[in-house]
């Protein structure tokens, strides 16, 4: 596992056993009760914070190791929607094919860089600080469905095709469906939510799809500590 980034690892923890694993599932944090269990080698998601950053652990009554309180279980989602936005992005999911038959490149590009399909090296996308409320803008510029999604942390979602939703959700990943060559790009506004301190350090956002992940749809995100 020593070729994995830090931030690719989660940290995770079975009733007999603690160990690390890649994964690149979603996860809902151990304390809402609504545990994932979409990687077959692990039973519990403890944590998908980066491995340095992990926190002290309890115990339930079941034997699971689970982890303290923090982010979306912490913090109020209604206070979130009214919370001003520190910063405005916009981010779009886009596609090149290479020649007639040749191979797809998938990009997630921020508005006003250049898409390139990424590259484990590549400088962070986006820099921002921890206690940062920012709201983005993520459309779809290609042919076929994408689902965003982040690392880290949860986001509430504000807006489909822009319009307001009738009732913001936390989550972790979204679905945006594909532009038919026509009119607007299908888009949705989300605000995310970079105020827990735990989450200081490089993680990355992507296509939920595995075949666009793989093929270069992801980039990273940089949260600096507070000052």
């Amino acid at each position: 596992m020593g070729a994995y980034p830090e931030w690719a690892l989660l940290y995770v923890a079975t009733p007999s056993t603690d160990r690390q694993v890649i994964c690149t599932k979603s996860a809902v944090c151990a304390n809402c009760n609504q545990l994932t269990t979409d990687c077959s080698l692990h039973s519990v998601i403890v944590s998908c914070r980066p491995i340095a950053a992990a926190r002290s652990r309890s115990t339930s009554a079941d034997g699971a190791v689970l982890a303290e309180p923090h982010g979306p279980c912490a913090q109020d989602h209604v206070r979130l929607f009214t919370q001003a936005p520190t910063a405005k992005r916009k981010l779009y999911f886009a596609e090149a094919t290479q020649g007639s038959n040749g191979p797809t490149e998938y990009f997630i590009t921020v508005d006003g860089q250049q898409p390139k399909v990424f590259n484990v090296n590549d400088p962070p996308a986006i820099v921002t600080r921890v206690g940062a409320v920012e709201d983005w803008t993520i459309e779809n510029h290609a042919g076929e469905t994408h689902a965003f999604h982040i690392h880290q942390i949860h986001f509430l979602v504000l807006e489909m095709n822009g319009q307001p939703v009738s009732d913001p959700e936390l989550h972790d990943t979204i679905t945006i469906p594909y532009w038919n060559g026509r009119g607007a790009f299908p888009s949705v506004k989300v605000r995310m939510d970079f105020r827990d301190p735990e989450i200081a350090g490089t993680f990355v956002y992507h296509c939920h799809i595995l075949d666009h992940e793989d093929g270069g749809m992801m980039a990273k995100i940089r949260v600096d500590p507070a000052k």
